[in-house]
C-alpha cells in the first residue's frame, strides 16, 4: 500500500482469528512493522450495513458521523518486534526467491541456498 502511496501506521483486524488468535497478530505485527488492533465488532461486515443503513436513513447526518458513533477498537494493541521483524524480512527475501524459481519468473535468485540460510534462522530459534 506504502508503494501505492497510502501510509499506514496500524491495522485494525477483525473476525475470528483478530479475536481469538492473538498469536498471529503478533506476527502480522513484526512482518509488516504495523501496530495491529482488533475492531470492537465482531460483526463488522454487519456493522457495515449498518452504518450504511443508517446514514441512508438520515440517522447520522454523515458516513464520518456514524463512523465516529458506531465503530472503535478495542483495548489490547500489539507491537512490532523488531527482531522478529528482521526475521520476517529474511523469510520474506526467501519466499520471494522461491517464488520466482518455481514461478518461472526468474531463475536468477540463488536458490541452492535457501536451505542453508533456513536452517540459519532456526537453529538460533530452538
Amino acid at each position: 500500500m506504502e508503494a501505492g502511496g497510502v501510509r499506514t501506521q496500524s491495522v485494525i483486524n477483525c473476525g475470528g482469528i483478530a479475536e481469538k488468535t492473538p498469536l498471529v497478530l503478533r506476527i502480522c505485527a513484526s512482518a509488516t512493522r504495523r501496530t495491529m488492533l482488533v475492531s470492537r465488532s465482531a460483526q463488522t461486515c454487519a456493522l457495515g450495513a449498518a452504518i450504511c443503513g443508517g446514514v441512508a436513513g438520515r440517522a447520522f447526518e454523515s458516513f464520518e458521523a456514524a463512523l465516529d458513533t458506531l465503530t472503535g477498537v478495542k483495548g489490547e494493541l500489539y507491537e512490532p518486534d523488531e527482531r522478529e521483524a528482521a526475521i520476517y524480512d529474511e523469510l520474506f527475501d526467501l519466499y520471494r526467491i522461491l517464488h520466482d524459481a518455481f514461478g518461472g519468473v526468474s531463475s536468477e535468485g540463488a536458490i541452492n541456498t535457501v536451505m542453508k540460510r533456513l536452517l540459519s534462522l532456526r537453529d538460533p530459534c530452538r
